[in-house]
């Protein structure tokens, strides 16, 4: 099974079962990730094999994060799931809010769509809070912290700061996948907030 924006906009597959999370599960009356709930509060041994949610990503600067951070410490900011906590089990998914080529649009995620997204940040537990996110998700980065009343930092790499009231903007150098290295070099303090 995968998950996807549009799972009906997806092509015919002998391999996967397309899915959107917040679609009706195989389970009356539950969504799929109410199931993605219960299965991660009661799962121990992960009879599923789903992997920890910063586990589910191919660039060595979300283990980098974890190992620097602590597990505890670091969050993911999903276009399918909301804001998880790094250690959350998640399911295959492929979803973005990037404009991609148009045979991917059953992956894409439009800023009005309806999602009941995570927000694993409790807000007691917080101290500064900072993001390396592209601008596709800022909307969703506004959405899933505005509860949060602490220091919050955002990097980016565009013309013009996100329009995120509450966060402060540090511009970063622009290229494909900035994000990553932006992360890496803030991880060794060769960045400051």
């Amino acid at each position: 099974m995968k998950f996807v924006a549009r799972p009906e906009q997806a092509p015919s597959s002998a391999e996967w079962l397309y899915r959107h999370p917040d679609g009706h599960s195989d389970v009356p009356g539950q969504t799929w990730r109410q199931q993605l709930v219960a299965y991660n509060t009661s799962a121990r041994d992960n009879p599923l094999c789903l992997l920890e949610a910063y586990r589910l990503y191919q660039d060595s600067v979300y283990k980098e994060l974890v190992v620097a951070c602590g597990l505890t410490n670091v969050f993911i900011l999903s276009a399918g799931w909301g804001l998880v906590r790094a250690d959350y089990r998640l399911p295959d998914y492929d979803i973005t809010f990037a404009s991609t080529k148009p045979a991917d649009r059953y992956k894409r995620r439009m800023p009005g769509d309806k999602y009941d997204d995570f927000f694993q940040l409790a807000g007691g537990e917080v101290g500064p809070v900072v993001c390396f996110v592209t601008k596709h998700y800022w909307s969703l980065l506004q959405k899933v912290t505005d509860p949060l009343h602490c220091e919050k930092v955002v990097f980016f790499a565009t013309n013009d700061p996100p329009n995120c009231p509450q966060w402060t903007p540090i511009p970063f150098r622009r290229f494909t996948n900035w994000q990553y290295t932006c992360a890496k070099e803030f991880l060794p303090g060769k960045l400051s907030i």
